[in-house]
């Protein structure tokens, strides 16, 4: 689990979703919003029904914020990061998940190395 500070509160949801910038994948989907307000990187992952049963769930989710835990140190300050999670996570592994959120990153300019 990603600690508090690096969260997306559930307020800013609305806001990140009307104003933030799209970003689509195999995998998951990406919304970013450049947030002045905010000093660090905070991150949210959902995964519906649409991804599986709950076991799925969670293991998608797990995969996605345990990436996020290891590579939050090369991402942009002041950033929001949404992703919400396709059907299609559950066929891959995490080498190839890590692969492909770190190029979407590096697509929207917010990676650092």
């Amino acid at each position: 689990m990603l600690p508090k500070k690096h969260r997306v509160k559930r307020s800013h949801f609305n806001l990140i979703f009307n104003k933030g910038k799209t970003l689509h994948s195999n995998y998951f989907v990406l919304v970013i919003y450049k947030n002045s307000e905010i000093s660090q990187v905070q991150a949210a992952v959902i995964a519906s029904s649409k991804v599986g049963k709950a076991t799925q769930r969670n293991r998608a989710k797990r995969l996605i914020r345990e990436i996020i835990r290891l590579e939050i140190s090369n991402i942009q300050n002041q950033i929001q990061i949404i992703i919400i999670c396709k059907q299609s996570i559950n066929n891959t592994n995490f080498n190839d998940l890590k692969k492909e959120l770190i190029s979407k990153l590096k697509e929207a300019g917010l990676y650092k190395k």
